[in-house]
């Protein structure tokens, strides 16, 4: 579960890949905003997310109001396996 200010999200994704071993697959929660942002870095994420044959899939609106520290920032899950 990354940072969601100013795409850190997408700096932690793809930080993480970097660290991942063959065969190893990372599952993380972004901001929506990853997926469907129009800003150059969500752009660039989608493009990157898709060459490496990773999925982003929306999750249900307040998916994690009732958590421990509760946020309504609506989320995706992004899936990758290397």
């Amino acid at each position: 579960n990354p940072p969601f200010e100013n795409c850190q999200d997408i700096k932690h994704v793809r930080k993480a890949f970097d660290h991942l071993a063959e065969g190893g697959t990372l599952v993380a929660i972004v901001s929506r905003a990853c997926a469907t942002g129009e800003s150059h870095p969500q752009k660039v994420f989608r493009a990157w997310l898709e060459v490496e044959g990773g999925t982003i899939e929306d999750l249900p609106s307040g998916s994690f109001i009732s958590s421990f520290r509760s946020t309504g920032v609506e989320t995706s899950l992004v899936v990758l396996t290397r």
